[in-house]
């Protein structure tokens, strides 16, 4: 396919050149992001929708689980915003100029910014558990509203203006079947972008594994030093409270690994690979399928938030499979064990006051605490 860019720099046409050289490439691309991401596209919204679905039952309906709420919302938005990617082939193919457009300015930029959002989003909820453990007398003011809405809207503005420059500097190049985009991954030539690349990547890849690295070092070392995990927690905490905790920390390390999993080859590709010129001109390919590898791990890994929490936490496995058993109690997130012990509990206290009426009297006011109408003797 021949190219000829007639608009913009001479930076920008070589690196359209250049992309239409890898001919070798854009079957893989075409698989990966016509094929696989589609799939991925897919399963993550029905996931975080079930999630969303779950994490909305009474059980779950807790400040503490507000994160992962909050989470799952941002995540279904990734999937979505993901698509005009897949369309554009993720500029390695030529396109009609609205779709180029869209790609050069919005495509990865939003895309890859929903997916920093969730990342701080963990890290806030990272931060809480750790007040939880070490900081008790914190942790109160930690749970209201507006430190969470100030949070979640401090965390999205934070992200929007990382990612401004990003979208300003994309453009598109006609060529002879359409149009070719350049996004802010792909068109870097002034100096002070250079700049702004490195800064962005550090506050989107280091800072937030920084941030989530420290929290959970400070509550396992917190844990490490006490007797039980019950000591873990302020004096007067409620056990189910507590038990509660116990298993968040759980989750929190959980997902901190997996975070690790799925987010460090693509954190190498663009704070090492990308545009920096560490390898040799005839090793672009492989760097590009690094590339397109490490982005696919990325997107697993914001599918495969349901499958930790179903696998690590015993409240969420509860509360999915009384609604897959279409069971309004346990759907609401009580066990038949509790429903069958709450019915007991009713029948004993109805039995108890039976016992009342028939040792107090005939009139309704002898009757202590019975609540239950006995008619007096003729």
């Amino acid at each position: 396919m021949r190219t000829e860019c007639r608009m913009g720099s001479v930076n920008a046409s070589s690196e359209c050149q250049k992309i239409c050289k890898h001919e070798e490439l854009h079957e893989i691309y075409s698989v990966v992001f016509e094929v696989v991401f589609p799939v991925l596209i897919v399963l993550g919204i029905i996931s975080n929708v079930v999630n969303l679905i779950v994490l909305t039952r009474p059980r779950m309906m807790n400040k503490i689980y507000r994160w992962l709420r909050t989470l799952a919302v941002v995540d279904i938005c990734l999937c979505v915003l993901t698509t005009p990617v897949c369309m554009a082939n993720s500029g390695h193919t030529p396109s009609g100029f609205v779709l180029a457009k869209y790609y050069s300015m919005f495509g990865w930029s939003l895309s890859i910014g929903s997916q920093i959002v969730s990342f701080y989003l963990m890290v806030w909820f990272a931060y809480d558990r750790y007040l939880a453990v070490c900081c008790h007398e914190r942790y109160p003011k930690s749970l209201r509203y507006e430190k969470f809405r100030g949070r979640v809207i401090f965390t999205i503005t934070f992200v929007v203006v990382l990612y401004a420059p990003t979208m300003f500097v994309g453009l598109v190049c006609p060529v002879d079947d359409g149009w070719m985009p350049l996004d802010g991954y792909r068109n870097i030539e002034e100096g002070w972008y250079k700049a702004y690349f490195w800064i962005r990547e550090i506050f989107s890849r280091l800072v937030p594994a920084g941030f989530m690295t420290i929290f959970n070092i400070k509550i396992a070392l917190r844990l490490k030093h006490l007797r039980s995990i019950r000591d873990g927690f302020a004096n007067g905490v409620p056990p189910s409270r507590r038990d509660k905790e116990r298993k968040l920390v759980v989750l929190l390390f959980w997902v901190t690994a997996f975070f690790y999993i799925y987010n460090t080859p693509v954190a190498v590709y663009y704070l090492v690979f990308l545009n920096h010129g560490l390898l040799p001109p005839d090793r672009e390919d492989e760097v590009l399928t690094f590339g397109v590898i490490s982005n696919l791990i990325q997107m697993i890994g914001n599918v495969s938030n349901f499958t930790v929490y179903f696998l690590i936490n015993p409240e969420y496995r509860k509360t999915l499979k009384g609604l897959c058993c279409r069971s309004p109690s346990k759907a609401d997130g009580l066990d038949a064990s509790e429903v069958s012990q709450s019915y007991k509990g009713q029948q004993q206290a109805s039995h108890n006051n039976t016992l009342r009426s028939l040792t107090y009297g005939n009139s309704v006011n002898d009757i202590p605490n019975s609540g239950v109408q006995v008619a007096p003797k003729e």
